[in-house]
């Protein structure tokens, strides 16, 4: 059993109905699967189930916190979010964590503004932001050394403006390319986290 906190418990179970399962605790250990790099991942609102499918992967990737974020370009825009939304992709993260053996299970947090995401983005260790008009900088040439913490900025369908590129930069956050290909949101944010 996962405690969801960074322990696993080895239980011999002594029942098991449909609503319930009994059983008695045989060991406690540290859980294994948690990277040594803590990765906040901001991602931009995106429709439907796709930004789903980002926390769904990021967690089964290793992501320790989803921060969504509302961008010049974003689409949806119901904000606040509801209840019903967020306990969805706290479950969905659940899941995921539960499939891939995770020790914890990822914090999921209202989304932010844009301008108040790279504040926060920019106290980490190392902050990044994908950009499909960095020709220069690879997100693999950014790793010299391991940081303790990075923030990874993910944009929506269209990306970030040139503004909030230069609004991220002003703050120490740096640009990075996937590549020559423009790949779609969540594409970009599952490969950036594995990365």
């Amino acid at each position: 059993v996962l405690d969801g906190r960074g322990s696993l418990y080895r239980v011999t179970l002594q029942r098991v109905e449909r609503d319930e399962a009994v059983g008695r605790v045989v060991g406690r250990e540290d859980a294994t699967g948690e990277p040594r790099v803590s990765l906040v991942l901001y991602a931009a609102l995106i429709k439907g189930s796709r930004f789903e499918w980002i926390v769904q992967k990021g967690t089964e990737l290793g992501v320790a916190r989803f921060v969504p974020m509302v961008t010049e370009r974003t689409v949806v825009r119901d904000l606040p979010l509801s209840s019903h939304r967020m306990a969805r992709w706290e479950r969905i993260a659940q899941e995921a964590a539960e499939q891939c053996g995770r020790a914890r299970v990822p914090q999921i947090v209202e989304p932010l503004t844009f301008a108040a995401a790279c504040q926060q983005a920019a106290t980490a260790d190392l902050g990044l932001i994908g950009w499909t008009e960095e020709s220069q900088r690879s997100l693999a040439s950014l790793f010299t050394d391991r940081p303790g913490d990075v923030a990874l900025l993910i944009g929506p369908e269209g990306g970030f403006t040139p503004e909030e590129v230069a609004l991220a930069r002003a703050q120490g956050i740096l640009p990075f390319s996937l590549g020559p290909r423009t790949l779609r949101a969540e594409t970009a944010a599952v490969v950036a986290v594995a990365l």
